[in-house]
């Protein structure tokens, strides 16, 4: 595996890494790439590029995927931030989003907000699937 990062701590960094070699009962070659911008402590935004190369045994057998990444990241405060999280296969033409609120109300105590919403498009009909979830959890001391 090989791996190269510029200073994250910059307004622009990049990271590119490639692997070569087993996986599973087959060989796999991968690259992928994630170019990021910091423009202040706040804000994060990157975008991501990821494509597999591999060769399996049956009954997967051989197979080059890419998929499309793109992640954003705002905080409010030091107790409340959103994290958004998007994916896409060009291959299976599926879209992949994950929108999450998290407020901090004590240390280790926190309330989540998550809306998640998949669409699979068939070049016909679009299928979607959504649903948002409410995670709390509380730090109880003994």
């Amino acid at each position: 595996m090989l791996r190269v990062n510029s200073d994250p701590s910059r307004i622009v960094s990049v990271t590119l890494s490639g692997t070569a070699g087993g996986l599973w009962g087959g060989t796999q070659k991968a690259i992928s790439g994630t170019l990021t911008i910091k423009p202040g402590y706040k804000f994060r935004t990157s975008l991501g590029l990821q494509r597999t190369d591999a060769s399996l045994d049956a009954p997967v057998g051989d197979f080059v995927r890419t998929i499309w990444t793109a992640r954003t990241n705002y905080s409010f405060n030091t107790n409340m931030f959103v994290d958004a999280f998007a994916q896409y296969d060009p291959d299976t033409k599926q879209f992949n989003t994950n929108i999450r609120l998290n407020v901090i109300h004590h240390p280790l105590s926190d309330l989540f907000i998550v809306y998640n919403e998949q669409r699979i498009t068939d070049g016909v009909n679009v299928n979607p699937g959504r649903s948002i979830i409410l995670k709390a959890t509380q730090m109880v001391a003994f």
